[in-house]
């Protein structure tokens, strides 16, 4: 995977793109962003492309070439609105889930016009006594809301969240209590859940599947998880058993032989 700049000339497909150079506004320049990735496009056989190849698309290059050079290029089609991205979870391309998070974050941050917890954990620590929220504005919607002082209260409000970083903080943040309440470890430590597996081996789909589905809908929420190991991967996403089960995740491929 390779990451460079190319030059915009004539007609080329970069000629619509933009990128952002630490401003609030994208900067059209002739010196563009490129990078290779593999595809995520649902086929049996990985591909590599290189950003060139798409036209038309405006992007924040700092925020996608990250995410593609480590999970890969996410293409969704007509037919199916959901890829499964190893190391990352599922991700959809439906309206409903466009304010909401998706896939593993384990970052805390919030910016105007969206938020992992809909602002909730921010409002909280600005009460906070010698505590200080610097939330972002209409005018800087691209940045981040900042920490300043934190007390040992705030931070251990922040330590009790599931993140384990938060951004961003402040050069001039005073955090006092920082070693004792975010590295002292743990007094509370519980096990984990148990969480049931369940594998199913199928040629392009499974049988039964609105019985398999009001199985699981009884189930209760974060006590199972559903894997599908197919011999052709391609039918099997485009299978209703697929569909109908929410969060199953089809097993990667493996190259295999008789001995």
């Amino acid at each position: 995977l390779v990451a460079g700049w190319g030059e915009d000339e004539g007609d080329h497909p970069l000629r619509n793109m933009s990128f952002f150079n630490g401003t609030d506004y994208p900067h059209y320049t002739k010196a563009r962003p490129t990078w290779s990735f593999r595809v995520l496009d649902g086929g049996s056989e990985e591909r590599t492309l290189n950003v060139k190849d798409f036209d038309g698309w405006e992007y924040c290059a700092d925020e996608v070439v990250p995410f593609s050079i480590i999970f890969g290029g996410v293409v969704f089609n007509s037919t199916t609105s959901r890829r499964d991205i190893d190391g990352f979870g599922a991700l959809r391309n439906e309206d409903k889930y466009d304010d909401l998070p998706q896939g593993r974050c384990l970052t805390y941050f919030s910016f105007y016009y969206w938020s992992l917890d809909a602002w909730t954990l921010e409002s909280k620590i600005a009460k906070v006594e010698n505590s200080t929220v610097y939330p972002t504005s209409s005018q800087r919607s691209t940045h981040p809301l900042e920490f300043g002082d934190l007390s040992a209260a705030a931070l251990q409000m922040l330590r009790e969240t599931p993140y384990l970083f938060a951004r961003k903080f402040r050069a001039d943040a005073r955090l006092p209590s920082y070693e004792e309440v975010v590295l002292k470890p743990s007094l509370r430590i519980e096990p984990p859940k148990p969480v049931l597996h369940f594998l199913f081996l199928a040629i392009d789909s499974v049988s039964h599947a609105p019985i398999w589905q009001e199985f699981f809908s009884n189930a209760p929420s974060g006590t199972w998880r559903a894997w599908l190991h197919c011999k052709k991967p391609a039918a099997c996403r485009n299978s209703t058993f697929y569909r109908k089960i929410p969060g199953i995740q089809i097993v990667k491929e493996v190259p295999t032989s008789y001995c």
